[in-house]
């Protein structure tokens, strides 16, 4: 894009006439390179405005920076500047107007669970025949999603990207900068009702993608979830479910779950087709199930969405597996965790057969009111599924010891820890050959620590 353009689009002044094209868009000094637009933005702890003169000496040649910011200072850099009101707005506004440009599918997913594995698999199976543009890692925010749709070129034919919220509103803000033709809600759970009160709000933040949804364009929900279902009626955008029952578009049956992957029959009105997702687990089932709807919709046939699914790969810590000496098996889940979550990844501990299964189990956040039954139900789950140990770590999860032992579990079975270095310490002591581990807890708990411990 051309420097006068992007001050157009930013509504911003630029300070001198050129004719600078810029290659891409960066707001990382890290990743700059030569040819690149620096946007610094303004955090509580940052200001990217003090590392112009770094992103120049590195190869940008031209700056957006805060019409406060630039009155006040005295810059040393000699690159163009364009001078706007607020330069997240301004990234905002030119990720909107780039996305204009380009008439291809746009794919935006959402949901309380499995948003970034799903994202992750329709990537996988689009790109056996396209050319795809997907956020990386959890780029799902107002400044992640912006950059990622930075990213399309005039090579790219689809977009898939991911949207988080911890409000109302925010869905809506970035559904209005990727403007989707197709829009995925994976299912709404009892996670950041600290921040909006009650699971009722959460179905209505996540709807706000599927309202955003063009009456041309597609909305595939969650069948199996009660809240996804309601919002069949809160779109113009055609509705089609995927789920387990035979009046669900897109079903899966005859399902097989295995500890290292999950076997099924891929059913679409009358084509079906044998697929073997190499991820275990049935909500994993249910985010391929999201996926190959989005594949058929963009008009992929079964045996392409079948290659795809056959050669997927999770994001870095989802069920990540490490194995180590004498059989041992950790599985690192620690990205995140929430009951719904936590309860699916002991579904697949539970299905290791005739070896020690040891659950490692950190605090949950931001359950609000929530909070003591979701720890209580996830330590009712480990019994019930027959987990051998459980190791709980931080002072939430002593109500998941709690749960535990109050549903029958055995009191030499269960250990409580205060922090990750105390259960690491005990770990070592009590892990054997042919033990199978799993990992998971809130982001902010850091459980990973323990599991680099082990390595």
């Amino acid at each position: 894009m051309k420097l006068q353009e992007i001050a157009h689009a930013v509504h911003g002044e630029l300070s001198s006439q050129t004719e600078i094209t810029i290659q891409k868009v960066s707001t990382d000094t890290r990743s700059i390179q030569k040819g690149d637009l620096f946007i610094p933005l303004i955090g509580e702890k940052f200001n990217g405005h003090e590392f112009i003169n770094v992103a120049q000496e590195k190869g940008a040649v031209a700056v957006i920076v805060n019409e406060n910011w630039w009155a006040k200072s005295k810059p040393t850099f000699t690159m163009p500047v364009i001078i706007v009101e607020d330069t997240l707005k301004a990234l905002q506004d030119l990720s909107k107007h780039h996305r204009k440009k380009f008439n291809i599918p746009v794919i935006a997913v959402t949901g309380s669970n499995g948003k970034t594995s799903t994202k992750d698999l329709i990537a996988t199976i689009l790109q056996q025949k396209l050319n795809v543009v997907k956020s990386k890692g959890n780029f799902n925010n107002e400044i992640g999603l912006p950059l990622t749709l930075l990213n399309i070129d005039k090579d790219t034919q689809a977009v898939v990207v991911e949207m988080g919220m911890r409000g109302l509103g925010q869905i809506d803000e970035l559904a209005r900068i990727a403007q989707p033709t197709i829009g995925v809600v994976t299912n709404v759970a009892p996670v950041h009702l600290e921040l909006l009160g009650k699971i009722e709000n959460i179905a209505i933040a996540k709807s706000e993608l599927v309202k955003n949804i063009h009456k041309d364009g597609k909305v595939i929900l969650n069948g199996e979830d009660y809240w996804c279902r309601q919002m069949e009626g809160w779109t113009e955008a055609d509705v089609n479910f995927y789920g387990f029952e035979s009046k669900h578009k897109y079903k899966a049956k005859n399902i097989e779950m295995y500890f290292d992957k999950s076997l099924f029959q891929l059913e679409i009105y009358n084509e079906s087709i044998d697929i073997t997702l190499p991820i275990p687990g049935r909500h994993n089932i249910l985010n391929s199930l999201a996926a190959a709807g989005v594949a058929y919709e963009l008009g992929l046939n079964l045996k392409s969405i079948s290659e795809g699914l056959k050669n997927s790969i999770l994001s870095e810590k989802r069920l990540e597996k490490i194995i180590l000496e004498k059989n041992i098996i950790l599985i690192n889940d620690t990205y995140n965790a929430n009951p719904v979550s936590m309860v699916a990844s002991l579904d697949i501990l539970s299905t290791v057969k005739n070896h020690r299964k040891i659950a490692v189990l950190g605090d949950m956040y931001e359950l609000g009111k929530y909070e003591e039954e979701g720890h209580h139900t996830v330590g009712k789950q480990v019994h019930a599924k027959g987990i051998d140990i459980l190791v709980t770590v931080g002072e939430l999860a002593k109500m998941i010891a709690q749960g535990a032992l109050k549903s029958g579990m055995l009191e030499d079975k269960v250990f409580i820890f205060t922090n990750n270095r105390e259960a690491t310490d005990h770990l070592k002591k009590i892990i054997t050959k042919g033990d199978t581990i799993l990992f998971k807890g809130s982001r902010a708990t850091k459980i990973e620590e323990i599991v680099k411990e082990l390595v």
